[in-house]
């Protein structure tokens, strides 16, 4: 008789219903496999006869020997042999408490091979919006799945900060490519450390049941026992004993005298406030066979709801070839944590059977065969990369505009990002088109800009040109070139969107500009992993502009005040002399525990919750060409820091002054980020949310001397709003703050704040006052989108 393929069946506890995530493993083959939602099972056979244990949580174990001419699908039931035998939990708790360090040093550091599928649902759709549906904002035609992925990668991790990921084979499907940004999440979330974390998503740190402080903030409760083979197993459930304190909830399984996890379910919810999310929930499942204690699955699903829009992101790893390591914090593994090389993307169907552990879905396999996203994951060097879409013109009003074609990719923003309005271009249109070309170890990049002003009858236009080369450990030079008007301050406090609708609406015109033509050259690298240096240089005529209209849709302008601000003697409402500058920048920033992904050949770095310290300075160098001199240097630190149930703390500080302020413009002064309106603009700076100010005028701290700026933002997390019953499964935060600023010649500036965020998962208001005149409550409101609706737009196919 003809040897069979595979070995199929299905599952089923005694009363016929089907057990999903049964662990199948063949001892012959030491190979795992595991049940589908609807308990079914596929074994691909390797020899003549295999020998199979079958065990789900709280199910006793059943072995069996398949003969080698075993053809038909394959019936198991497993007996669920939870008793009422009585026990104390906390004795229990107790001993696993003792034994808890000892189980960290040996059960937390292992290699092994794992085989991952990650799934993007869309469940909910709640309105559909005219063009907008589909192209900005998820429409219903979306709901399903919007990626699925599977990879076999070789984990090798130590602890959070020393862990790496190397990809073997990696396919993905879907509409939307959505990266994978569980580096740590998914392989550190062990009851046996004291706390747990979740850096991707969170400050916090949340206290483990089994950890020092497990029996000060859990109830626990016995829920039965088992034996699996000869070992006693203690089920156990968990939960808080007060609301909003850092805590988890959920159940676990301990074996008897090792009181090691046999199963562990619990969740992080919204009495907890997760930010964006509306929970997460962790599964793991362990084992000991042949004597020998291993992890075989770890799942995570992460819950999202935003104003009626609901989906979540789901992760299943399934371990094999696993073998735990004494933890050693000693032991480094290098700072990339994930490898991902475009030769690894395989969509060969025979490999993924061979590897799965389980049956893929129907929805998922189509997926991956009609939405199938391999070339762009493969992406950006693989010469055979064809995707653009039609070209519709009219569709050009609402909707992107992609182009790849081998290593060529540019793209055509909606023309509804052209329109503004201020008072000295009066209603302008701007237009950008980035261009890109990539080779196997360079990345060329071409951004025109045009801009047209129909009160000042005046055309500008920016060209920039990049070069980055040597991408295993990137470097970057830059040209631009251009006839612009740019915000004074180079951060650009004041959006030109905000500014559009205030001078518009409210007859505010709160946005200054000046005028430039120039060159830059830039340069800028990553010395050693985390130091991070970058320089430029520009020449430039710079100029004075003016308002050119006073036209608001409500009033006469009145309101409108001059363009350029009044500082010293160096500017006033009547401009600024026109003069040459020649100006030199360069920084240096370091930050603590980097970690990088290496995507086809790319080194990325990630975004990180550790501390970063930074350098600046700047220099305006006089010639015979040149007007103006003066030098300034300044230093940093951004950190955060964990209170456990009190929340987090959100720290900046930063000190600098002029060494030399002999010749110099309002332009090169030192300005700070402060805000007038109701929209409470984000920190432009990526490493610091918090570096800028609620009341603080836009230009009245302006300095050409010393300063020292101070801001820390306390969020309470579930600390207090958890305390109030109506609140307590809201997910709103609420936060407190304060905001410091000394510029040696104007008074001390101090304001402070207190606000609640995460209102309908996507709203902040705070309330801010500066203490000098405590008369003057400013409320402002920031709004943002936790769904990254711009990563939809410019993604979606």
């Amino acid at each position: 008789m003809a040897q069979p393929k595979s070995i199929y069946g299905s599952v089923r506890d005694k009363d016929g219903e089907p057990i999903s995530q049964a662990l199948l493993w063949v001892s012959d083959m030491d190979t795992i496999f595991y049940s589908d939602n609807n308990g079914d099972f596929n074994i691909p056979i390797l020899s003549h006869k295999h020998y199979l244990k079958v065990t789900a949580p709280g199910f006793s174990s059943k072995r069996i020997v398949l003969p080698y001419n075993h053809n038909q699908p394959l019936l198991i039931y497993l007996e669920q042999k939870i008793t009422d035998e009585y026990f104390n939990p906390y004795e229990v708790i107790r001993l696993a408490k003792n034994k808890r360090a000892e189980n960290e040093e040996k059960y937390t550091a292992y290699t092994g091979t794992a085989f991952k599928s990650t799934t993007a649902n869309l469940f909910n759709v709640p309105f559909q919006i005219p063009i907008a549906s589909g192209f900005i904002l998820p429409g219903k035609g979306d709901t399903g799945i919007m990626f699925y992925s599977e990879q076999i990668s070789k984990h090798n991790f130590q602890n959070e900060y020393s862990f790496s990921d190397s990809v073997i084979a990696y396919r993905a499907g879907g509409n939307l490519p959505v990266p994978n940004f569980n580096y740590v999440s998914d392989k550190d979330l062990s009851l046996y450390h004291n706390q747990l974390s979740m850096s991707e998503l969170d400050y916090r740190k949340y206290f483990s049941p089994l950890g020092d402080r497990g029996l000060r903030y859990y109830k626990f409760s016995a829920k039965g026992t088992y034996m699996d083979g000869n070992r006693k197993v203690f089920r156990i459930s968990f939960e808080p004993k007060k609301y909003g304190s850092a805590t988890l909830k959920g159940y676990m399984e301990l074996y008897d005298s090792t009181y090691t996890l046999a199963f562990a379910k619990f969740s992080f919810d919204n009495a907890h406030h997760l930010k964006s999310l509306d929970s997460v929930t962790v599964e793991q499942f362990f084992v000991y066979q042949n004597d020998e204690y291993r992890q075989v699955h770890n799942h995570l699903t992460h819950y999202l709801h935003i104003t009626g829009f609901s989906g979540n992101y789901e992760s299943n790893t399934y371990f094999s070839d696993y073998e735990y390591q004494n933890s050693n914090p000693e032991i480094k593994l290098g700072t990339e944590v994930y490898h991902l090389d475009s030769l690894a993307i395989n969509g060969d169907s025979n490999i993924w059977k061979n590897h799965a552990p389980k049956p893929i879905s129907a929805q998922a396999e189509r997926v991956l065969t009609s939405e199938n996203l391999n070339k762009i994951f493969r992406g950006k060097y693989a010469r055979n990369l064809h995707f653009h879409t039609e070209f519709k013109p009219f569709q050009l009003l609402y909707k992107r505009y992609i182009y790849r074609e081998d290593d060529l990719y540019f793209n055509l923003s909606p023309l509804y990002y052209m329109p503004g309005f201020n008072t000295v271009e009066g209603a302008y249109l701007t237009y950008k088109v980035p261009i890109k070309v990539y080779k196997p170890n360079t990345e060329w990049s071409l951004t025109p800009m045009v801009r047209y002003g129909f009160a000042d009858n005046e055309f500008k236009s920016r060209m920039t040109a990049e070069l980055t080369y040597d991408l295993k450990n990137p470097k970057k030079v830059s040209l631009e070139v251009g006839h612009v008007f740019d915000q004074f301050n180079e951060e650009d406090p004041i959006s030109p969107f905000i500014n559009t609708y205030y001078s518009l609406v409210l007859g505010k015109n709160y946005m200054k500009l000046y005028g430039k033509d120039y060159i830059r050259a830039g340069y800028q690298l990553e010395i050693v992993n985390g130091l991070e240096f970058q320089s430029s240089l520009e020449y430039g005529n710079r100029f004075a502009v003016y308002n050119n209209t006073d036209y608001t849709f409500f009033g006469d302008g009145s309101k409108f005040t001059p363009n350029n601000p009044t500082a010293d003697d160096v500017i006033d409402e009547k401009g600024f002399k026109e003069h040459h500058a020649l100006t030199f920048r360069t920084q240096l920033a370091y930050q603590f525990h980097q970690r990088y992904k290496t995507i086809n050949g790319k080194k990325v770095a990630l975004q990180m919750n550790t501390p970063r310290v930074y350098l600046n300075y700047r220099q305006g160098i006089k010639s015979s060409f040149s007007d103006t001199r003066f030098a300034f240097a300044s230093a940093g630190i951004s950190f955060n820091t964990d209170l456990g149930n009190a929340g987090h703390t959100k720290w900046d500080f930063s000190a600098g002054g002029f060494m030399d302020n002999k010749y110099m413009e309002f332009i090169d002064y030192q300005h700070f980020n402060g805000t007038q309106t109701f929209y409470l603009q984000q920190s432009v700076y990526s490493y610091s949310s918090i570096k800028r100010f609620s009341t603080l005028g836009y230009y009245s701290y302006s300095t050409d001397q010393a300063f020292i700026e101070a801001h820390v933002e306390h969020h309470f997390d579930g600390a207090l709003l958890s305390k109030i019953s109506f609140l307590r499964n809201t997910g709103i935060h609420a936060f407190g703050g304060a905001n410091y600023l000394n510029n040696f010649r104007d008074p001390q500036f101090l304001e402070v704040a207190f606000g609640i965020d995460n209102i309908m998962d996507i709203l902040k208001i705070e309330i801010a006052s500066s203490i000098h005149n405590i008369n003057d409550v400013r409320p402002t409101i920031l709004v943002g989108i936790d769904f990254n609706y711009l990563y939809y737009v410019r993604n979606k196919r």
